[in-house]
């Protein structure tokens, strides 16, 4: 799933997926000076905390999602 925020002129890309090959959760971050963090999950009960930490965070900093789909639980399908 993809997400865009967006801050004044800034925009913040948020990626979720899961990676067959390692059986990971991964959540990816690419920052608006074009910088990429990544973040690897083993269970999803740790990987859905980490999005609900991360779209309070979002909101705390005045990010506003500009995506359709909210971050929260989007990842499942």
């Amino acid at each position: 799933m993809l997400w865009t925020y967006e801050r004044s002129n800034q925009i913040l890309r948020i990626e979720t997926r899961f990676d067959n090959a390692t059986r990971e959760y991964v959540l990816i971050m690419r920052q608006p000076d074009a910088t990429e963090q990544v973040e690897r999950f083993s269970d999803p009960a740790t990987f859905q905390t980490r999005l609900d930490s991360l779209e309070r965070q979002l909101d705390a900093e005045e990010w506003e999602n500009r995506s359709v789909t909210a971050l929260h639980d989007g990842w499942k399908l």
